[in-house]
């Protein structure tokens, strides 16, 4: 039964990782056509990437609410927002005169809500050690980081806030490589409630 059980675990995080590099394809794809004048084609693949994103809540829940029932409604819930936000943002590109300023807005709000409640799920990751601590301390550092760069993008300072989004998305990007690879480790911590 146990083994049964970290199979289903290790697809889901197979699952996680291959959605969070799919994400990046269909925000940044869907984006650049929407931009460049294909505004319907890009519209559908922001919405399917919101679609992805509530699926990554819902999968990172089911793995983390054993150990971390708040950690896993914060991450879920963070999630939701997010997609919910570029979601909403992509219909206003689409659909709105000036839509472009309000996806803007909305963009950065959902980073700014992935940056902070993305800050649980990493410190389950350095509390579990069920990817190398290393990366997991990068996302750790690098959410909280994105979080700042969306403020200074909003204060004006957006060349010195693209710098600041490099370790967040190196982390989601090895992140969902590793995953995809290898899945997640056991847990080192399972019995240990990592709640804060």
């Amino acid at each position: 039964m146990v083994h049964g059980k970290e199979k289903s675990k290790n697809t889901k995080s197979r699952l996680i990782g291959g959605l969070f590099l799919l994400a990046f394809i269909l925000y940044g794809g869907g984006t650049a056509l929407a931009l460049n004048g294909q505004m319907i084609f890009g519209m559908s693949l922001i919405l399917t990437n919101s679609v992805v994103v509530i699926v990554i809540g819902l999968l990172v829940k089911s793995i983390l609410e054993k150990d971390s029932p708040l950690s896993a409604n914060i991450y879920f819930f963070t999630r939701l927002s997010e997609a919910l936000l570029l979601g909403i943002g992509a219909i206003a590109l689409t659909f709105v005169s000036d839509g472009g300023e309000l996806n803007t807005t909305l963009y950065r709000l959902a980073m700014i809500i992935l940056g902070l409640g993305s800050i649980v799920f990493c410190r389950w990751l350095i509390a579990t050690r069920v990817i190398y601590v290393p990366l997991a301390w990068l996302g750790y550092i690098g959410y909280p980081l994105m979080t700042l760069s969306m403020v200074a993008e909003f204060l004006g300072y957006g060349n010195f806030a693209i710098i600041l989004l490099i370790p967040g998305a190196v982390f989601e990007l090895t992140f969902g490589i590793l995953l995809l690879l290898v899945g997640l480790r056991s847990p080192i911590n399972a019995s240990q409630k990592v709640d804060p």
